[in-house]
């Protein structure tokens, strides 16, 4: 051979085999691929607009802003669901260290639109870094590590996502968690405790409690093993206590960090809607094959799933090599969150989530999350066949001396490659034929060919990187582009929102909605109809839109909504729409101030007149036209009462106000019976003896001068909660729970200074301790820093 030929063949071995060389490029290729991905938002001054962005992901970005201007507060929220502790709600993630800094360094200086769709973009390139930190962990090659890290993140599932930011941003930080535990498990300290500890507070913190759910049922399935593996066992047997103990205090930090979310989090559980769990809201409706499908083809029509045939057959090629244990973990907890996630398709899960074998799993009402987390154990085995494969040596037929040496030697050699051919032969004529699975099938062909063809000619070094460059492919012709982009000016200030600030008390009243918001976030992202919808949505002030305009609603987009708050659900919309017949004034719309309506055509309800009638022609396309309409027997959210009802439950305060015949309080709490009125008082109506003034009004404290000559009631028309106090002349004095979704306090005659105030205690302990854990870790942390500096090596 040529020695510079020779030469040149061997720089080129070693440019391929340079794991800094790889490790680079394969970061390279991800923060490429994501900026392609994301290049008309981060470039052309465009957005994403599909899913739950309109109603979750651009409304938090606008409010987190203000809070940290702050012009709001994440404690509580007037603007939502009638009153809401939106902290509480964990989906805001305001204790995540990455959102405050985000908001505080970008969303004040690009704007919450810009600022929304570049933290996508990075929360996609740390999605794949955390993939490959695992991997590399595990022991793959950074080659193959970059083909996990971007069967993960631009897998059909992981894609399907990145619409509603609490799920995908949970996501982003998992794989960070598992490759945590790795650390711990082949090195158990302090120090990779506290950073397992981190890692968990994070994923908690992000603002998806499934998704640490899902991460706990992951990380104990890939132990499962171990009891079967003798090294394991040897191992563990020497140092049970010291991980036992270590276990204990990584626990302790995790829980410790995310106290500040965790207590709010679990105390709105108690007091909403599923407090005693909820049922799947899509159980059963897919069938098995749409999900078998799902992981082998890129098809948004079918349920989500790793979207990749090439990734599915380099799993199957696991079978054929000796892999570590602790991939073989992986392997079965991705097998065991399939089965969770695709829920009633199999019986497994039924038995499982009827007979409550799996813990908490009652309290989520989708399973899709479980899904894509499998995918990163799909992706590891993956990774980990294709570094077998790169191990593989050509056999030149010269060994085999005769013809039936030659059979019985190719037999016994391929007998289960054979069968894993015939199987996915099968699999495939199973399949719905179209051009995707066409597609799928031509690159997992074109992968075996130059497998085949480097293992030939002995080069196996290029077998990891070539597969990246197949999967690559893959993702430009299948999921490089999967939604579409829109002009910022979609999400601009519809003319509905002036109409209702042109009424110059309207900061007094609420505000609902008739149209199906969730319209938008079950459009397909590239359906021809998803711009119209979202521009309906706007135009009607969707749930969520309205905190952007400082807008009060009974309307909210958030998954822990108060008992109490949707038991009134159906006798509200019926109030809206005239099917009742209480007296106009002592309706719920109305005791609760709803005095704005958008809907898609007139009401004939009394007391409701057209305020405005948006008739722009993109709004016309779907519907005639958007009406604003105008309750006029809507009551201010202060308000006076002389007479009460005393009720024992929700459901007699409910039934209470539905038959009122008389204006009147209804309140709760028999256990703090108010000392001045009576049940029997008959006191005038009139406020003639009555008066009232709004010192200071914010979502947390209001401060009045109420002065009267005779005793009353003054009432919030803001949902009460633990936290909130009142006090009288600098007294305290009970709060009740009143006309369902308000809260009232008794006033004595006279004049009289009055401060309702809220303030979480389950925040501030959390917060106590969330911050004496960080203490504790920061402290720990310099400490190993300073005894490795000054130890002898």
């Amino acid at each position: 051979m040529n020695p510079m030929l020779a030469f040149e063949r061997v720089k080129a071995i070693d440019f391929w085999r340079d794991d800094r060389i790889a490790m680079v490029s394969g970061a390279c290729l991800i923060v490429l691929l994501t900026t392609l991905s994301y290049f008309p938002a981060l470039v052309l001054h465009e957005t994403l607009a599909n899913g739950d962005l309109l109603n979750i992901d651009w409304p938090f970005f606008d409010f987190f802003a203000r809070v940290i201007k702050g012009q709001a507060s994440p404690l509580w929220s007037a603007q939502i669901w009638g009153g809401h502790p939106l902290f509480a709600e964990a989906q805001g993630g305001f204790a995540h260290p990455l959102n405050i800094i985000w908001a505080a360094i970008v969303t004040l200086v690009v704007g919450p639109i810009y600022s929304m769709n570049l933290f996508y973009w990075l929360l996609k390139i740390g999605g794949g870094i955390g993939v490959m930190g695992l991997c590399r962990t595990l022991g793959a090659s950074f080659w193959s590590s970059t083909f996990a890290a971007l069967a993960v993140v631009f897998s059909q599932t992981w894609v399907d996502q990145q619409h509603v930011l609490p799920v995908y941003h949970t996501m982003t930080w998992i794989p960070w968690c598992l490759w945590a535990m790795e650390v711990w498990l082949k090195r158990p300290t302090f120090g990779s405790t506290a950073l397992l500890g981190s890692a968990s507070a994070l994923v908690s913190l992000a603002g998806y409690p499934q998704g640490l759910h899902g991460t706990m049922i992951y990380a104990f399935a890939t132990l499962l093993i171990a009891p079967f593996q003798a090294d394991i066992r040897r191992e563990w047997a020497k140092s049970w206590r010291k991980r036992a103990m270590l276990a204990l205090v990584g626990f302790a930090i995790g829980v410790g960090l995310c106290a500040v979310q965790l207590f709010p989090l679990l105390e709105l559980v108690g007091l909403s809607h599923r407090n005693a769990g909820i049922d799947i809201i899509f159980a059963g409706l897919t069938p098995l094959s749409s999900y078998l499908r799902g992981l082998l083809v890129t098809d948004y029509t079918s349920n989500a799933g790793t979207g990749s045939l090439l990734v599915g057959i380099l799993v199957s090629c696991t079978l054929l090599f000796s892999i570590p244990d602790r991939v073989k973990g992986h392997m079965l907890a991705a097998l065991i969150l399939l089965v969770l996630g695709w829920e009633r398709a199999t019986p497994i899960f039924g038995f499982l989530y009827d007979h409550h074998l799996v813990p908490g799993l009652g309290y989520f009402r989708a399973m899709g999350l479980y899904i894509a987390i499998a995918s990163i154990g799909i992706a590891v085995s993956a990774a980990f066949a294709i570094d077998r494969l790169s191990e593989w040596k050509f056999q030149p037929r010269k060994e085999f001396p005769n013809a039936r040496s030659l059979l019985t030697s190719y037999a016994s050699y391929a007998r289960y490659p054979l069968l894993l051919t015939a199987f996915w032969i099968l699999a495939l004529l199973s399949l719905r034929f179209d051009w995707k699975l066409a597609a799928h099938v031509a690159l997992a062909i074109a992968a075996g060919a130059a497998l085949v063809g480097l293992v030939k000619n002995r080069r196996p070094y290029l077998i990891a990187p070539v597969f990246t460059l197949v999967l690559t492919v893959e993702i430009f012709a299948l999921r490089l582009y999967p939604f579409q982009f829109f002009p910022n000016t979609i999400f601009a200030k519809p003319p509905e929102v002036a109409a209702i600030q042109a009424v110059p008390d309207w900061r007094e009243f609420k505000m609902m909605t008739d149209i199906l918001f969730g319209v938008v976030a079950f459009i397909p992202p590239h359906s021809p109809e998803l711009p119209i919808r979202i521009r309906i949505a706007v135009a009607a002030i969707a749930p969520m839109t309205n905190t952007l305009w400082d807008l009060p609603s009974m309307n909210g987009y958030l998954a822990l909504a108060l008992k109490r708050r949707t038991a009134i659900e159906d006798t509200l919309h019926d109030e809206i729409f005239g099917t009742v017949r209480t007296r106009p004034g002592l309706r719920l719309i109305d005791i609760l101030g709803v005095r704005f309506i958008t809907n898609g055509g007139e009401l004939g309800t009394t007391g409701f007149r057209t305020l405005y009638v948006d008739q722009r022609p993109e709004i016309q396309v779907t519907i005639e036209r958007m009406y604003l309409l105008e309750n006029e027997t809507a009551l201010p959210r202060f308000q006076l009462y002389s007479r009460y009802e005393a009720v024992d439950t929700l459901e007699a305060a409910i039934s209470a106000v539905k038959s009122m015949k008389m204006r009147k309080l209804v309140i709760e709490n028999p256990d703090q019976r108010p000392m001045q009125l009576s049940a029997s008082d008959s006191i005038s109506e009139s406020y003639e003896s009555a008066h009232m003034e709004v010192l200071k009004a914010t979502d947390t404290e209001y401060r009045l001068k109420v002065s009267t000559t005779k005793p009353q009631w003054l009432f919030l028309a803001d949902a009460n909660y633990p936290g909130w106090t009142a006090k009288l002349d600098g007294r305290n004095v009970p709060v009740f729970s009143a006309q369902v979704l308000g809260k009232a306090i008794e006033i004595p005659p006279g004049d009289h200074d009055v401060i309702l105030r809220f303030k979480s205690m389950t925040f501030y302990i959390g917060l106590l301790i969330s911050m004496f854990t960080l203490t504790i870790v920061v402290f720990g942390a310099v400490f190993i820093l300073i005894r490795g500096c000054f130890t002898p090596s």
